[in-house]
């Protein structure tokens, strides 16, 4: 089967119904995740879904085929023994009782903020930048990066602090924050393209420092 009708039927497995399928179309649609299954195991590079949506789809089918079967009104032989050996995997893993793979990746749809306003000046025109962090190898990395940040002239009259008590009118530079990685078609995650930005210290607001 070509790869392109692999790639157009899969493209809709979010919202399969094999409830609604005939007989036939019931058969056809497992052939073809089998083969996608199939394509994926041999480190072919299809990246229309992830494995684990292709493993959920291919388990309603399975249950849809084996309850129509019980029923009597579908006749199907699933053949294990003619099949390939990626084909037979899949076979085995539907028949267990184990829940197919779930896609933790999908439900991570948003940052973490873990400390709001991390880093601020302590007034708007002040060179003194506090950190609410304490003292420790993160804040070192926070403080070499302020620093690099800025021209020489700029970062020779920075002050950064650890301060006890917040200033009454802080301006928020930046929040530290658990960035998210995008998900791929592929169900893998990969990191946002880096972007480098220059700041002005007045234009400094909830910047995430990642």
């Amino acid at each position: 089967m070509g790869e392109n009708i692999i790639q157009d039927f899969v493209k809709s497995i979010i919202d399969y119904n094999p409830k609604i399928k005939s007989n036939a179309k019931l058969r056809d649609d497992y052939k073809l995740l089998a083969a996608y299954y199939t394509s994926k195991k041999a480190g072919k590079s299809v990246t229309v879904a992830s494995l684990p949506d292709i493993m959920l789809t291919a388990k309603l089918i399975y249950n849809e085929i084996e309850a129509r079967r019980e029923c009597g009104t579908m006749e199907h032989n699933w053949n294990p023994e003619n099949m390939k050996p990626a084909a037979k995997e899949l076979f085995d893993r539907l028949q267990s009782d184990e829940d197919p793979p779930q896609n933790l990746a999908e439900h991570i749809t948003e940052d973490i903020l873990i400390v709001e306003n991390a880093v601020y000046l302590a007034t708007a025109d002040s060179t003194e930048i506090r950190l609410s962090l304490d003292e420790g190898p993160l804040a070192s990395i926070v403080k070499a990066k302020l620093y690099k940040m800025f021209p020489d002239e700029i970062a020779q009259k920075l002050n950064v602090t650890h301060p006890v008590a917040r200033s009454l009118n802080p301006v928020p530079l930046f929040d530290l924050v658990l960035k998210r990685h995008e998900i791929k078609p592929n169900g893998l995650l990969e990191p946002a393209s880096p972007q480098k930005v220059f700041y002005n210290i007045p234009d400094l607001v909830e910047a995430c420092f990642v």
